[in-house]
């Protein structure tokens, strides 16, 4: 069950508009998440947000709309996910109209808040295959990771403490999973002086009387329906 605290100095960051918020106005902070979630050896730079609508491109096709979609300096795509719920549709959010072999380097990562798996690991890393040529999409890169990955991230079975975060990986599924419940930015005393002030600069955003009135009552109106959604949950109405 989820708990919430609604007189704590910060908000959450799983819900849509602070989630969008945290990773859209913080490049650098969507950067060095995501270099550390795909173990990669270089810099991923000029990361920028791009429509996140994928438009069908065929007969038969869905329009597809993920949470946010980034494109760096070499227009390589990035999708980054928040699914507070369990449901059945995470395949089709993979690009779909192209062949495997025929796709940019791409990566989804997905945050789950439930467990997924019966393994411990928060962590899942899966590459696609290719069946015509029994190709695996992904992994064996230069710099790391390449080709088509998902990613995914199940925040419940994440338990670092603060002081034991080592990367912005750790560092932000921290705020995910705790911030909510916190007065004031923890310290993460094995990052240097540089990711630091980047974690610092996103948990200002999530302060509550920093916000303008508008997002006040948004933030108000996601919380309640969370709340709601929990309440059916338990009561076994969904």
């Amino acid at each position: 069950m989820f708990r919430y605290e609604p007189e704590s100095h910060f908000g959450d960051p799983k819900g849509d508009l602070l989630f969008r918020k945290l990773f859209v106005d913080n490049p650098d902070l969507a950067a060095h998440f995501l270099q550390a979630i795909l173990e990669v050896n270089q810099d991923i730079t000029g990361l920028r947000s791009v429509d996140p609508h994928r438009f069908p491109t065929g007969r038969g096709r869905k329009l597809c709309i993920f949470d946010l979609k980034f494109l760096d300096d070499k227009q390589r795509p990035y999708v980054i996910e928040m699914q507070q719920r369990k449901t059945n549709d995470l395949d089709k959010r993979l690009p779909a109209g192209q062949k495997y072999n025929k796709l940019k380097e791409a990566a989804l990562v997905v945050i789950l808040n439930f467990c997924r798996t019966n393994e411990a690991e928060y962590k899942h890393v899966y590459l696609l295959k290719n069946h015509n040529e029994n190709v695996i999409c992904g992994g064996g890169g230069e710099g790391g990771r390449d080709g088509l990955a998902t990613i995914t991230l199940e925040l419940p079975k994440f338990s670092l403490t603060a002081e034991e975060c080592t990367t912005m990986e750790h560092c932000l599924l921290f705020m995910l999973k705790t911030g909510h419940t916190l007065n004031a930015p923890p310290k993460h005393p094995r990052l240097d002086s540089a990711q630091h002030r980047i974690v610092d600069r996103a948990y200002y955003q999530l302060v509550r009387h920093e916000w303008s009135a508008e997002m006040c009552s948004e933030y108000a109106d996601w919380l309640q329906t969370t709340r709601d959604n929990a309440s059916y949950v338990e009561q076994g109405i969904v």
